[in-house]
Order: structure tokens, then sequence, then C-alpha cells
């Protein structure tokens, strides 16, 4: 069983169990911003089933998610830069999330496992680092909601008016958006710098004034409507139209190949060019790769402010241990949010499969793929090839001239 130092136990990053003997069984929410500090008072908590397993998880799990998410961010984001941004718009707004998301690993997660094993908080560490702290938290979780809407929406823009995608959603038009975006959700937290202080209670606490209605209140409904709520609108319903797009395309594709195989005299060179749709094969991948992303985002992230909203609403388990353990749960899936879409790349991402395989494995000093890089990659074609048909297409126009002389 794991002890802590002074009777004092911190489960997660909201959850605080304290184990004092001569307190009976009972929960104090501090205040009614849930999402930081719950505090339980049973001189036997840690030997109840659940609680034991919602400490297992955040000593055991959570170090595990935050070595993976790093790793995984970090690659995804050389990756990515290495290779010069080819994928456009959307690689600005990979290489942003990457970033974001690590944030949040270390601002919550880690420092979640540090206090866990050393029994050390950063948020109690003075007054000035409490309020950093909750700020950059707050402004990396929204900042990780609102570029996945702004996939969505590049994504929608470029299904549905692809003549205009390129002119709309560049690299540099991408790089200007999260930049806004990145400026709007500062300036929609810096409260945070004067909303939270440091409270001088046992254990110490880093949260709004008691008196404060609309933080401990109000807030939790406007930190679900732009964490949660809002982007969860949008990306569904993106989603669901960039679905469509993509389907009536491939329709339209295949019913029109249908028509040349049928009628294969009415087809010419320029009536085969305008057959073609106008979202490629590699736009599509991409396109569905990000989906996959955002529908992530919408499973794993939605859970952690769900669980948070009710609570604020007195719905929650009976038993201490169990919300507890459920809210660790939550928080589990939320990292895991912003530790697994290096997977969802490497399985959907053909070219990110062989941009990583080259930067890992490949390490000579030439340059040159290895064997296992080189035999995935297509041969460029030969300029022999274009001579061969240049010489072919000469042929055929001195065969036609000639019949027509004669």
């Amino acid at each position: 069983m794991f002890t802590a130092p002074a009777d004092h136990v911190a489960i997660s990053n909201n959850f605080t169990l304290t184990t004092p003997s001569y307190y009976n069984v009972s929960s104090n929410v501090s205040s009614n911003w849930s999402d930081y500090y719950y505090y339980y008072y049973d001189d036997d908590a840690v030997s109840t089933t659940p609680t034991a397993v919602a400490v297992a998880i955040v000593r055991y799990v959570f170090p595990l998610i935050v070595a993976f998410g790093t790793a995984g961010n970090a690659l995804s984001a050389v990756v990515l830069v290495r290779r010069r941004l080819r994928g456009g718009s959307i690689d600005v707004y990979r290489v942003a999330l990457a970033a974001v998301d690590t944030t949040v690993l270390y601002v919550s997660a880690f420092k979640t496992w540090i206090r866990m094993m050393t029994g050390v908080e950063w948020l109690h560490a003075s007054d000035a680092a409490c309020r950093c702290l909750t700020f950059v938290l707050l402004t990396a979780l929204h900042l990780s909601a609102w570029l996945i809407v702004l996939v969505a929406v590049d994504r929608f823009v470029t299904v549905w008016f692809p003549f205009r995608a390129a002119a709309l959603f560049s690299v540099r038009v991408a790089g200007v958006a999260t930049a806004c975006l990145v400026v709007v959700v500062v300036v929609g937290n810096v409260h945070a710098f004067w909303t939270f202080r440091l409270r001088d209670d046992w254990p110490p606490r880093c949260v709004p004034a008691p008196d404060d209605w609309f933080m401990n209140v109000a807030f939790n409904y406007v930190k679900f409507s732009t964490y949660s709520l809002l982007p969860f609108v949008v990306v569904a319903v993106l989603n669901v139209l960039v679905v469509y797009g993509v389907a009536r395309l491939r329709r339209r594709l295949f019913l029109r190949r249908v028509s040349r195989l049928q009628a294969p005299s009415d087809s010419t060179v320029g009536g085969e060019r305008t057959l073609q749709p106008p979202l490629s094969t590699n736009q599509v991948r991409a396109t569905s790769m990000l989906v996959v992303v955002a529908l992530m985002w919408l499973v794993l992230a939605t859970p952690f402010t769900l669980v948070s909203v009710l609570a604020v609403n007195g719905i929650r388990p009976t038993s201490d241990s169990a919300h507890l353990l459920v809210r660790t749960l939550a928080f589990v899936l939320m990292y895991m949010n912003h530790s697994v879409n290096v997977i969802v790349y490497c399985a959907m991402e053909r070219g990110f499969r062989i941009a990583l395989c080259r930067m890992i494995l490949c390490c000579g000093s030439s340059g040159q793929a290895c064997h296992c890089c080189r035999s995935r990659i297509r041969p460029r074609p030969r300029p022999v090839s274009t001579a061969r048909t240049r010489s072919n297409s000469s042929v055929k126009m001195q065969s036609l001239l000639s019949t027509a002389v004669r």
C-alpha cells in the first residue's frame, strides 16, 4: 500500500486524499470548481478497493502515458518539420497540436505523478506558481480542442470547396490562424492570474475565492461550453459533412469510371481530365486520417468534462472512493487523447510512416534510405519513359498524316 508523507496522498490533478484518524467518513468539495480538488476524510480510505485501484492507476499508468505521449508527440513534430510541412496547412496544425498535447501531459499528468511519488505539489510552491500553472493548463486544454476544430474546418473546405482550399488554407494562412487562435485563448484564460489564489488551508488549495460565485459555479459551464460543448458540436457536424462529401466524390468517380468503360469511344484525353474528381487520393486519405483524430478527441475528452459538470450539479456516485475512481478513469482517457495521435498518423498515413522510418532507422551519413524504407518508396519515373512517350506520339502523328494524304 502506498503511504504518503504527513498523511497526505495526492491521487490526481484534481483529487487530494487525506487520512487523519480523527476525521469521520465524509467528503468535502472545497469549492464548486470541480476540476481541481476533491478532499476525502476517511481513516481507512486508502484500503478501499476503488481507491486502491485509482492510486495504482496514477502510480503506474500515468508515467507510461506521459512517456509514450512525449515520445510520440516529439516524433510527430520532428517528422512533420523535417519534411518541410509538405502536407500543407494540416501539418502546421499537427505540429501545434503536438506541442500543446505535450504541455497538457506535463502540467497535469506528470505533475500529479510527482505529487503521488514525492508529496511535492507544484501548484502549492507559491501563489505565483498556482496562478501560472492554472493559466498554462487552461490555455493548453482549450488550444487542443480548438486546434481540432481548425483541422475539421480545413478538411471541410478541402472536400466541399476544393478549388478554393489551396488559397484559403496554405501553410502561411494556417500559421496565421494558429497564431490568432493562441492570442484568443490566452486572452480568454488570462483571468486565472487574479481569479485563482493559493489558500493557506491544510492541505493548501489552488482555487478561486469562496465568495466568487461566478468562478465557483457559472464558470464551470463556461469552461464546459468552450472546452467541450462548442468544439464537440462543430467537429461532429463538420465530420459528418466531410464523410458525406468524400462518399459522394467516391461514388461520382465510380459512376464516371463505369460510364467510360461502357462507352470507351466517346472518351478523349481532354475528357478524361474533366472526369477526375477535384479531391485527390492523397487528400482523401489525409481527410480520413484527420476525421479519425477528431473522433478520438470526441470520445476520449468528453468524459472528463462531463463528469466534472455532473459533479457540480450533485450527480455523482454516493461512495467517495467510487467517485474518485470514476474521475481518475476520466483523466486517463483525457491524457490518452493527448498522447495517441502518433498511432493514428502511422496507421493511416503512408508518407508519415516512410518519413518516420527513414528518420529512426536510416542513420547513414550519405542520406540514402535504408532497405526497409527504400522498398516502400515508389521509384520516380525515368526521363527515358518521357522520351519514349514523345516518340510514340510522333509516330502516331506521322501515321495519321500519311493516311490523310492517301
